[in-house]
């Protein structure tokens, strides 16, 4: 991911915390709103690792899916499996991890 994305999330966070928290007169809306700064600031610390994670994730798939290959029936199923091997992917960004699972 592009380091700007981080910056603009966690201005975005900022703002919600310094403009908009104070505008809201229910503390049950201030609260909602607060948590949704929060969880835009911790994404923008961890926005990072994304792809790395979906990949990892990919990975374990792959390999639960070729030991249990063998008790699979469907004939489609394990031609899919087979193509998902086979497959390269450019680069490891969270928009190429997302295509390949929707494909697959």
């Amino acid at each position: 991911m592009k380091p700007d994305l981080n910056t603009a999330l966690m201005f975005c966070a900022q703002e919600i915390g310094t403009l908009f928290l104070p505008l809201l007169e229910k503390e049950y809306d201030q609260s909602r709103l607060g948590s949704w700064g929060g969880l835009m600031l911790l994404s923008s610390l961890q926005i990072d690792g994304a792809a790395d994670n979906l990949n990892k994730q990919n990975k374990l798939m792959m390999e639960w899916l070729k030991r249990s290959k063998k008790s699979i029936q469907s004939k489609t199923l394990i031609q899919k499996i087979e193509e998902c091997e086979s497959m390269e992917l450019p680069d490891i960004k969270i928009s190429t991890l997302d295509n390949f699972n929707q494909k697959t």
